[in-house]
């Protein structure tokens, strides 16, 4: 069974050890994650930052866990009351790709982005190179919506065109 838990404190050891151990692959998705998570100390640092942006209503981040193990991060970022609308970005272990666990942990977030946080929109942009994210996404509900050129600057100055994914309460 896959659930969502709100990062805390007690994560902060799991949390260093999962973006030290992906850090090669997250890099070019997840450049600032992986530069706030570079020691323990800066983890835990992270997750005050993260738990503050939490009460703020501006972004969340969730563990994602398979059963009782700690597998993956879903983040709910960009959360936009005024036009009812939120991203979703997300990631996994290498150790638990393929087994369908982002794509339950995304329905679940579309729960709370539509019953929780009662907004009308839920997107996702994903590198038009990453088939696997791309599947995800679709798999979990969210529609192909276009095509943004170059919209997505990586750590090394290079730009990719990205997928725009979405979906709205009343196709859930």
């Amino acid at each position: 069974m896959v659930g969502l838990k709100p990062i805390s404190q007690k994560d902060a050891a799991w949390l260093y050890n999962v973006v030290t151990d992906n850090a090669e692959r997250l890099m070019n998705y997840f450049p600032v994650t992986v530069k706030q998570v570079s020691s323990l100390d800066a983890a835990r640092s992270a997750i005050v930052q993260y738990e503050y942006q939490w009460q703020q209503n501006e972004f969340r981040v969730y563990v994602i866990k398979q059963q009782l193990t700690s597998v993956g991060l879903l983040f709910i970022k960009h959360i936009d009351t005024g036009h009812s609308k939120c991203e979703l970005a997300y990631f996994i272990d290498k150790e638990y790709e393929g087994q369908g666990i982002v794509t339950e942990a995304i329905r679940k977030s579309l729960q709370v982005a539509f019953d929780e946080l009662k907004l009308n929109k839920v997107f996702c942009k994903v590198d038009i190179a990453n088939l696997g994210s791309c599947r995800v996404a679709e798999k979990a509900g969210l529609l192909q919506e276009g095509i943004m050129r170059q919209d997505f600057k990586l750590p090394d100055g290079s730009f990719v065109d990205v997928v725009y994914y979405g979906i709205v309460k009343e196709e859930v």
